[in-house]
């Protein structure tokens, strides 16, 4: 929906970008813009000076001390209907590792039961504790991709949708961009798979699963990605380098 830059253009006098690769494209529109920093950086580390250890974490939640693959479906019913099966069955592939889902605010529990095998643990309310714990974790494309990343958990971008080889056709022609998730976006690079549309199917998300897990060559690499992704959103604090630069125009006035 790139038109919608014309209204923007029209009421906006100066833009605060939190993802780089915005910079380039409100420039081209001859918008002032300036990259702040992402908000997201400062919150993950925040959370993890905090947070519980690995053992609590399992006892909270009745988990055996196993390696975990966490399964992140999203938070749609239309995510999680599309994107579970496909998951789970990709996960059952490593029999040493227990598969838990991360279950979404507002979602019914007995909802997820019509995608999964009966009695495959879930987690609410703990997403962030999952994924930091977990081997290898399986996200729906979202927001959650980029918490993953700065949590360094290796991952496999999943979404579905209706899985049509026509509409991804459709949709390769319209998308202006290479990647959808934002670990690849904001480094501009391949970091974590993406596994879209009819690609998202539970033999592919396993191979790609097989090579992000510990011991696999992809793990590393990967891990890499993210500390290369880590440096282009910089350490700056987003909300208060914005709230000195307001501060600092209007003062200029």
């Amino acid at each position: 929906k790139e038109y919608r830059v014309k209204a923007i253009r029209k009421y906006v006098k100066q833009v605060y970008c939190i993802l780089p690769f915005e910079t380039d494209f409100y420039a081209r529109h001859r918008m002032k813009v300036e990259y702040v920093g992402n908000p997201s950086v400062e919150e993950v580390d925040h959370k993890l000076a905090d947070i519980i250890s690995r053992e609590e974490f399992l006892s909270r939640n009745n988990l055996p001390d196993r390696p975990i693959i966490a399964l992140v479906p999203g938070s749609r019913r239309s995510e999680i209907k599309n994107n579970l099966m496909i998951m789970e069955t990709a996960a059952q592939r490593f029999p040493e590792y227990q598969t838990v889902i991360a279950g979404a605010p507002g979602i019914d529990l007995s909802y997820y039961g019509y995608y999964v095998t009966p009695g495959t643990p879930i987690v609410t309310g703990m997403t962030f504790e999952l994924m930091r714990y977990a081997s290898a974790a399986l996200v729906t494309s979202g927001t959650a991709t980029l918490e993953c990343a700065l949590l360094n958990t290796p991952q496999v971008v999943c979404y579905r949708s209706n899985g049509s080889r026509i509409t991804y056709k459709i949709m390769e022609k319209i998308l202006k961009i290479k990647y959808v998730s934002l670990p690849n976006l904001i480094a501009d690079r391949r970091i974590v798979p993406e596994m879209l549309m009819h690609n998202c199917n539970s033999k592919a998300v396993g191979r790609e699963l097989h090579n992000i897990l510990p011991g696999s060559p992809g793990h590393d690499n990967q891990l890499e990605g993210y500390n290369y992704m880590r440096q282009v959103l910089g350490t700056s604090d987003a909300a208060d380098t914005t709230a000195r630069d307001i501060i600092a125009r209007i003062s200029a006035r």
